[in-house]
């Protein structure tokens, strides 16, 4: 798993595999989405990586059909740290980019050796999301 390989270290990975760990995941999410499949609970626990280094997503007990027409989906998704805003917000009409939202998480993570979003509740999130990104118009 890609949690138990960033546990093991004191420090970032080094740029070179956090770009490839990147760049296997987002082909694996584009082949979803291609797809039209939601993953919906994107997140190093969910990542595995073979002897040889090639990268698994795995955990489709959330995954699910993405369609315009049904847009009201269950917002109890994803783990909090990787939760796209508009979930930790209530919206229940959300689309292919909450996967992104995670991918992109955990980009910061492979960068940092840190979740960027680590906290303990959804208002902890929001505020620290608001503070780096800033807060959302209407």
């Amino acid at each position: 798993m890609l949690a138990s390989e960033l546990n093991k270290r004191d420090k970032a990975l080094p740029h070179d595999k956090a770009k490839q760990i990147i760049k296997e995941l987002l082909i694996a999410v584009d082949v979803l989405h291609g797809k039209m499949i939601m993953h919906r609970d994107i997140k190093p626990d969910n990542i595995l990586i073979d002897c040889n280094g090639k990268l698994k997503l795995a955990d489709f007990g959330l995954a699910k059909k993405a369609s315009f027409l049904q847009r009201r989906k269950s917002n109890a998704i994803v783990s909090l740290w990787y939760r796209a805003p508009e979930i930790i917000l209530g919206s229940e009409d959300y689309f292919l980019g909450v996967d992104m939202w995670s991918v992109g998480c955990i980009f910061a993570e492979l960068m940092t050796k840190r979740p960027i979003f680590m906290c303990k509740n959804e208002n902890e999130v929001l505020t620290r999301i608001f503070h780096l990104l800033g807060t959302p118009s209407d």
